[in-house]
């Protein structure tokens, strides 16, 4: 029986997992459909990973909205869930899972019947579908003080039905009702990338800003952090879950939202590890300690109790470094005969055994965490010794590892407790392994390209003048490399294919939504034959005029031209322009020389081109572009799958400053990169990195903050500052030389110091192998 605690939880209730809609749905609201994918996806996760989601809850929409307060008998919940609650509560009753509401303090009406009836129906949630969580937002309402009453009542109805239900508060003057609130949301900040949590400083992943926040004031836990974002910018994402979940361990942990759809296939196991692991020590993760910064560097916390301890460290620098962590009372921990250290993160290594009272060097990588656990031998973990590895299931049948090996090498893999194994299987086949002589060698003359994972080049040069054919061809190299895509999409790209159904369905569920679809965030839509969609420059929560946003159409490769046809639909759509004017066309195969076509402007315009190019731009974008397409000079329709579109970026930028640096390409591994720091103050948009490789330019991909981006729910911040631009060296593979050039834009911030780093993300240049251990 679970204690009554006005709040719902105390400070020593240990932590639930949660995941929230926000941003799989926005304001519009969740429907019956996306919930059933997304429960599925949950339920996958579970099935072939054990990983156990307490808490699902809907965001805005479901039933309260933005500044109204709605009801579950009204038409448009019945329209979003036709089946009521019941059948998603079931679903997710199935998997051990509970839901949770987004809503508003108030709505209590102005009689005492209206106001009856809003406790009636949110008392219902509780006594008969158990909803754990209760998330009331200002963004819906404030509580009328007249009104305090009733909310107190209603928590107090809710809480006999379910007594550990947690209420968030944000950012809600509750009043008298406040001891009813479990949370209140920690420094009124939201986590979604580059969106409300940007990198201050220069970084090698779009996620500094969030590894950079502290810990809550006397390590308070009935607090909410906000969770982790899992829809944009997602490099990094599990330093940052590492810290939410080990660091702060709030009273919701793990915590995430968004779209973890959008994570890579390999990405799936480590997110279930970590919610795995935080359930396995939760019990103890409720009392935590501050490590001296002296030692152990920003914000760095131990938690555990006398015989275990898990500690997470951080680096926020672009040097690596070592932090020496003592085994002894000073981490909180007790006189242990039996001693063991393991890293848990960024991959897995058990190290050799110390005495309690000594001490070990922990290596921190750039803008990395680390997650150490000390304490007593964790006899359920693997007990293996000599090579770094990740958990992919670990269940009572069976545990399978990906075996991280140093490329080129023979390695020495020990597994003590190899007689609690019935079978021990490398790559799939059977292996000895005893008590007695439990090791075996594992490796391969494969070898890999050493190099560190971020590596500092030569500093740039300034030069003395900018050359002619740099001012028409840069900043064009530069912006047609990027997109204006909404982050989402950005992130789907990223994630590549899955093998994986429930992801798939996931994944169709949100991109296919009404509300997707019709807000024209994604240049595919221009050729997806559905004149309801498209793709056109958003005006919603853009901090800057778009008057001057260019239309760019790269066609992926040269190709001979005849005819490109637009679909604005109509002369509304077509603004800023204007019927039966005349317009330009500009194109260029190589971003040097540029060609003018003219044409007369129309909805519908088939503009004769009738030459060879790949890269087209017309200076003043279409409000509303539906489709695009192409024909040769014979009239066939050409192929536009590899065609890429932007809206938002600047018809032009004169360049008045340039860095470069050149670089011996030489080996490099495919997944390195360059990460080029703009370090100071360069203005908004206000400076590029381009690279010329043979005469060849490229532009990057990627920057931290984001590019500006057709926001699905917030643009991207919008800096002056501190950009840092990513560039996949794989992109010119087969080029000897590299010239990095750094284009300052803003004539009035031209004094900030440019610098590049190669770059590899932590688990690159390992060899992988399969290890699977069946318990007996």
């Amino acid at each position: 029986m679970l204690k009554y605690i006005p709040s719902g939880a105390d400070e020593t209730t240990p932590s639930r997992s949660e995941y929230f809609s926000w941003i799989n749905n926005t304001n519009e609201g969740a429907t019956e459909a996306m919930t059933l994918a997304n429960l599925n996806f949950f339920a996958f996760l579970r099935e072939t990973f054990s990983m156990q989601l307490d808490i699902y809850a809907f965001d805005a929409g479901a039933i309260d909205g933005k500044g109204f307060y709605g009801r579950t008998d009204s038409p448009r919940f019945r329209k979003q869930f036709p089946h009521g609650l019941a059948l998603l509560a079931g679903i997710a009753a199935e998997t051990g899972t509970r839901l949770g509401v987004w809503g508003g303090p108030d709505g209590f009406g102005t009689t005492d019947e209206e106001a009856q009836s809003r406790i009636d129906q949110m008392v219902e949630l509780c006594q008969k579908f158990h909803f754990a969580l209760f998330k009331f937002d200002s963004v819906c309402g404030t509580l009328r003080p007249e009104k305090e009453k009733y909310f107190i009542r209603m928590m107090q109805e809710c809480r006999r039905y379910s007594p550990d239900l947690i209420l968030l508060n944000h950012r809600l003057e509750l009043q008298e009702g406040l001891p009813y609130a479990t949370t209140f949301l920690w420094e009124g900040a939201e986590s979604y990338i580059d969106v409300h949590c940007a990198n201050p400083v220069t970084a090698p992943h779009h996620r500094a800003g969030a590894l950079m926040r502290g810990v809550t004031p006397g390590l308070k836990r009935l607090v909410e952090d906000h969770g982790v974002c899992l829809s944009s910018c997602m490099d990094g994402w599990e330093d940052d879950l590492v810290l939410h979940a080990f660091n702060r361990s709030l009273i919701l942990a793990p915590e995430i939202y968004g779209n973890p759809w959008l994570l890579r296939d390999d990405e799936l196991p480590k997110l279930a590890r970590y919610f795995n692991l935080h359930r396995k020590f939760r019990e103890i993760l409720i009392s935590g300690m501050e490590l001296p910064a002296s030692q152990y560097g920003p914000h760095a916390i131990s938690r555990g109790n006398a015989g275990q301890r898990l500690i997470t460290l951080r680096n926020l620098n672009w040097k690596p470094c070592r932090y020496r962590l003592s085994a002894d009372e000073s981490i909180g921990l007790a006189p242990l005969e039996d001693l063991e250290i393991r890293l848990f993160h960024p991959y897995e290594f058990r190290f050799s055994p110390i005495r309690y009272g000594e001490s070990i060097e922990i290596p921190v990588e750039p803008f990395r965490v680390v997650l150490i656990y000390v304490g007593s031998t964790l006899q359920d973990e693997p007990q293996i010794t000599g090579i770094p590895y990740r958990v992919r299931k670990h269940n009572s049948e069976k545990i399978e590892l990906e075996l991280l090996l140093e490329p080129g090498s023979r390695q020495k893999l020990a597994i003590e407790n190899a007689g609690k194994f019935a079978e021990i299987r490398l790559d799939g086949v059977s292996v000895e392994a005893t008590e007695r002589h439990p090791a075996m060698l594992v490796g391969t003359p494969k070898t890999f390209l050493n190099m560190e994972r971020c590596l500092r080049l030569p500093p740039f040069q300034i030069q003395s003048a900018v050359p002619v054919a740099l001012q028409c061809a840069g900043y064009e190299a530069a912006v047609f490399s990027a997109d204006n895509n909404a982050l989402e999409v950005r992130s789907l790209k990223r994630a590549g294919a899955t093998r994986y159904p429930a992801v798939q369905a996931a994944r169709d569920a949100f991109f296919s939504q009404p509300d997707f679809r019709g807000r024209g965030l994604w240049d595919r839509f221009l050729f997806d034959g559905d004149s309801a969609t498209g793709f056109w420059p958003s005006h919603r929560f853009h901090r800057t005029p778009l008057s001057d946003a260019c239309l760019r159409i790269d066609l992926g490769k040269s190709v001979f031209l005849g005819t490109l046809q637009l679909d604005c639909g109509d002369r509304r759509g077509l603004e800023p322009l204007l019927a039966e004017e005349a317009a330009t066309l500009w194109i260029s195969e190589d971003f040097h020389r540029w060609e003018k076509v003219e044409f007369i402007t129309a909805p519908q315009m088939a503009i004769a081109v009738n030459r060879q190019t790949r890269y087209l731009k017309i200076p003043d974008c279409p409000g509303f572009l539906r489709s695009l397409s192409g024909t040769s000079p014979a009239g066939e329709a050409l192929d536009t799958s590899a065609w890429r579109v932007s809206n938002l970026f600047s018809v032009h930028k004169q360049i008045h400053k340039l860095w470069t640096q050149e670089i011996d390409l030489g080996e490099f591994r495919d997944d390195s990169y360059l990460a080029v720091a703009l370090n100071g103050t360069h203005g908004i948009e206000g400076a590029y990195v381009i690279f010329d490789c043979d005469g060849v330019l490229f532009g990057c991909p990627d920057r931290a903050p984001s590019f500006p981006a057709n926001p699905w729910e917030f643009s991207p911040v919008e800096c002056d500052s501190n950009y840092t631009y990513y560039f996949p060296l794989s992109q010119c593979r087969g080029y000897r030389k590299m010239q990095i050039l750094v284009l300052g834009c803003d004539a009035e911030h031209l004094e900030f110091e440019p610098a590049a780093y190669l770059c590899c993300p932590p688990d690159s240049g390992f060899e992988r192998r399969q290890l699977t251990l069946k318990w007996n």
